[in-house]
């Protein structure tokens, strides 16, 4: 009971302080009480070398659609347009629909995809940086196409090689994690 009543007082803390922390993209916004309005930063302004991290990972998905390349080459631009700006895909949809997808929703969730791969790429880098050698991957049931990947969920693999040379969401559908191993 003692922890419940902890809990609570805990949350009405956070809810009554002035200012609340909430990711937009890539970006960080602070919501202040008084002046309602949520100033932003693009992550990739403060760290624009994280941009190319995603741009190579993108550029390296591989995409199984029956379209040619140019088509897919286009479709990667504007993921990465979409992933710098933190924004969804508008002005490619109208071209995209027809020659790829059946409709606005499933060329959004297309392009929302790719762009969790270089979201993806970033977080490992990142975990690289600080020294890790190893990541855990993180199976994501609702999210991710393949249910072979299931098998990987909590297993190690090596930063450098992933499984088989395959990363969580390095492959269209899936859109798994990787993390650290919490210590015990």
């Amino acid at each position: 009971m003692g922890f419940l009543k902890n809990l609570r007082l805990m949350i009405n803390g956070i809810s009554q302080s002035k200012a609340i922390c909430q990711p937009k993209s890539m970006g960080i916004g602070l919501l202040d009480s008084q002046s309602k309005s949520i100033p932003t930063f693009n992550l990739f302004e403060t760290e624009p070398w994280l941009l190319d991290v995603a741009k190579k990972a993108i550029n390296n998905f591989h995409i199984p659609w029956h379209c040619d390349d140019a088509l897919i080459a286009e479709t990667k631009k504007e993921a990465i347009r979409c992933l710098a700006a933190g924004v969804r895909s508008k002005s490619f949809l109208n071209e995209l629909v027809p020659k790829v997808f059946k409709t606005k929703r499933d060329a959004t969730h297309g392009i929302a995809k790719i762009t969790s791969c270089g979201h993806e790429a970033i977080n490992l880098y990142r975990l690289a940086e600080i020294g890790e050698k190893r990541f855990v991957w993180r199976y994501c049931e609702l999210l991710c196409d393949f249910p072979e990947h299931s098998k990987l969920d909590g297993k190690e693999f090596s930063l450098n090689k992933g499984h088989k040379g395959e990363f969580p969401s390095s492959r269209y559908g899936c859109r798994c994690r990787g993390s650290i191993r919490m210590p015990t």
